[in-house]
């Protein structure tokens, strides 16, 4: 099924044009509509009080200033996004309908950008954001939606300008039930073009439950013509290593499970979701 719903959190900033870009042109590719949320926090979760003798007190007029940044905020995300819309020719919908061409509408929201996305990601087919930056802690965002959506999410590195997808897919398979998660829905985008199936190990010593053949054979009865890859370059870690066999396959997306061990194991210690989360230079399509 075609992706026909696709939401993109969208602040402002210029670091987030890419992603935005990258959604229209999946909305062409695929005659989508393209739902644009601006989520402001609450200002009586953001704002942090004095505390005087148990009792909270919050600043005097910081309610009315945060109220005013938010406005203007919300100002300057909606011209940036008609500007955008305009220069790749997407139709703007005033009052969302069902068009059957590519298509846009820009919402607002007020509260956890998390919890909001995840709830209308459950009516989206797939979830478009910006690859999230270390010092924001915009991670938390991006891991909630991966694990209360139900939905993949596709990472998008800022660059000057957004790169169509060139319809070449390398899938970074375990077996796991979150990389299964991720391929089921990542169909749409898959026999476009190249697909490979990439494991850390091959051979009958492999760890994984599922090898790079079971997959392929699976892709091929839905006419994927999914190639595996052998020999793994072992590099200073698996990440690293499945970055650069993308890049050098010119792959326009890598597909994988997104925290297959547990989340406090990838966080203390680090695991392929977190590299990819923070250091892919390629859109990373995932699912939880």
């Amino acid at each position: 099924m075609d992706p026909k719903t696709i939401v993109v959190p969208f602040g402002g900033h210029d670091n987030e044009l890419t992603a935005l870009e990258y959604a229209f042109n999946l909305a062409e590719a695929f005659e989508s509509h393209v739902e644009v949320w601006h989520i402001s926090p609450d200002p009586a979760t953001a704002i942090i009080p004095y505390v005087i003798y148990d009792m909270p007190v919050y600043p005097e007029g910081a309610f009315a200033e945060m109220d005013k940044i938010s406005e203007k905020n919300k100002i300057l995300a909606r011209d940036k996004y008609l500007k955008t819309a305009r220069k790749m020719k997407i139709d703007h919908l005033e009052k969302v309908g069902i068009v059957k061409h590519a298509s846009s509408s820009f919402h607002t929201a007020i509260g956890q950008a998390g919890n909001i996305l995840s709830i209308r990601g459950r009516v989206s087919d797939l979830i478009v954001m910006s690859k999230p930056l270390k010092k924001h802690g915009e991670n938390d965002v991006v891991t909630d939606v991966l694990f209360n959506s139900g939905r993949a999410v596709l990472l998008v590195p800022p660059e000057k300008e957004a790169k169509k997808f060139n319809g070449k897919v390398l899938i970074a398979w375990n077996g796991s039930r979150e990389s299964s998660h991720a391929v089921a829905l990542s169909m749409p985008y898959l026999g476009q073009g190249n697909t490979w199936v990439l494991t850390e190990e091959d051979g009958e010593s492999r760890k994984f439950p599922l090898s790079a053949s079971d997959l392929a054979d699976y892709l091929r009865r839905h006419n994927v013509q999914a190639e595996t890859l052998k020999g793994l370059k072992k590099e200073s870690s698996l990440s690293v290593s499945i970055l650069n066999t993308a890049k050098a396959l010119d792959a326009g997306m890598i597909v994988m499970g997104a925290y297959s061990h547990s989340r406090m194991r990838e966080l203390v210690l680090g695991g392929v979701t977190k590299f990819m989360l923070h250091d892919s230079e390629l859109p990373v399509f995932m699912a939880h």
